[in-house]
C-alpha cells in the first residue's frame, strides 16, 4: 500500500529579527552561476528523537536562522544585461509546510536508496514553493530559493524535506546551514557564523586561463558509446564495508583509500562500458576549494566552493 500524505496550507517564514544592511542584489559567483537547480533532500527523524512540537520549532528555529542566513528568504533574478543570476534581497520568505503521512516510519523503508518508488516518496515528503514565474509554475529559476517540509508519521516520527536551489550553497555549506539550524532550535548560539560575502570569488575582469582544464575536454569516442546513452540504466548501491576495503587496498599499490576505491570503480566502469584500449576516459570528482585556494576562504564560507578535479587515462 503506497504511503499517502496530506499537506497543509504553506506559511511564509521570514527572518524573525534585523538583518544586516544588504544591497537590493546579492552576488553570486561563476561557480554559483553553474548549478541554479533546486537539491531535493530528506532528513529522518526516529520516534526515540521525535516530540510532539517537533513543527513548530523547526519553523520558530527557521526564522531564527535566517536572520543569520538572509539570502536564503530572497528570489533568485536575472540580470537583462548580461543574463547573469543574482539574488534579489526582497523578503519573499521560505515556504514552511506541515504535512502529515497515514503510515509508519517503518512500513516506508529506506526514502532515499532502496525503497520500490524511493522517488515516489521524496516527492511526497518534499514540497516545491510555487513559481513566481507567470510562464512555467514548475520553472525552478522561479520557484523559492528554499522549501521546507516537515512529515509527521504515526510512530511519532517525522522527516524533514528541503528543496533548496544550489545556487545557495554546497554540500558543505548546506550542511554548516543545517547545523546552524539546528543549533538555533536547540537555542545555542552558532558554532560557526557564516560568512556571506561572495565577492572574494569574484572573477577577474580579464580571465587569465594558467594550466589546460581536462574536466571541460572533449574525449574521442573511438569505443561507439554514444549508443549506450540510449540503454536503459539500472540504479544501485554497494556497500563497502573495512573488510572489503582492505581486501582491495591489499591488492593496490600503497595508497589512500579514496584513491584505491576509486581506481576500482573507474576500471570496472570502463569494462562495463567495453572500451576499446586505446580510447581515453575522463575521472571527474568533486574537491572541497575552500582551504586550497590562496588565500583560503573564510571559515564559515557561505556559498559553492566545491570544484571538479579531473583524471584522464
Amino acid at each position: 500500500q503506497r504511503m499517502r500524505v496530506t499537506r497543509a496550507e504553506p506559511v511564509l517564514v521570514h527572518a524573525a529579527g534585523d538583518v544586516p544592511a544588504a544591497d537590493e542584489y546579492y552576488f553570486l559567483s561563476n561557480l554559483d552561476q553553474n548549478v541554479a537547480v533546486l537539491m531535493k533532500t530528506v532528513h529522518v527523524f526516529s520516534p526515540s528523537r521525535a516530540r510532539d512540537d517537533a513543527a513548530a520549532v523547526i519553523m520558530d528555529a527557521l526564522g531564527r536562522v535566517l536572520v543569520h542566513y538572509y539570502p536564503f528568504q530572497g528570489s533568485l533574478v536575472v540580470s537583462a544585461d548580461d543574463g547573469r543570476l543574482s539574488v534579489r534581497n526582497d523578503r519573499r520568505g521560505v515556504p514552511f509546510v506541515v504535512a502529515d503521512a497515514d503510515c509508519e516510519l517503518k512500513e516506508v523503508g529506506d526514502v532515499v536508496l532502496s525503497a520500490p518508488d524511493a522517488a515516489a516518496v521524496q516527492e511526497q515528503l518534499v514540497f516545491v514553493g510555487r513559481s513566481n514565474s507567470e510562464e512555467k509554475e514548475d520553472d525552478e529559476l522561479g520557484a523559492p530559493l528554499l522549501s521546507v517540509q516537515v512529515t509527521r508519521f504515526r510512530c511519532g516520527g517525522f522527516v524533514l524535506g528541503l528543496a533548496m536551489n544550489h545556487c545557495l550553497a554546497d554540500g558543505v555549506a548546506a550542511a554548516e546551514f543545517l547545523r546552524s539550524w539546528a543549533e538555533m532550535a536547540r537555542g545555542v548560539p552558532l558554532s560557526s557564523p557564516p560568512f556571506l560575502d561572495r565577492t572574494v570569488l569574484r572573477a577577474r575582469t580579464s580571465p587569465t586561463v594558467a594550466f589546460p582544464h581536462e574536466e571541460f575536454a572533449e574525449m574521442e569516442d573511438v569505443s561507439g558509446l554514444a549508443g549506450l546513452r540510449e540503454e536503459p540504466r539500472v540504479h544501485r548501491a554497494f556497500a563497502i564495508d573495512a573488510d572489503r576495503l582492505a581486501r582491495l587496498k591489499r591488492q593496490a599499490c600503497a595508497c589512500s583509500t579514496f584513491v584505491a576505491l576509486t581506481a576500482f570503480v573507474w576500471r570496472a566502469t570502463s569494462r562495463a562500458m567495453r572500451m576499446r584500449p586505446e580510447q581515453k576516459s575522463k575521472l571527474m570528482f568533486a574537491v572541497d576549494g575552500r582551504w586550497r585556494v590562496d588565500p583560503p576562504l573564510p571559515r564559515g564560507f557561505c556559498g559553492n566552493a566545491v570544484v571538479f578535479a579531473c583524471c584522464v587515462s
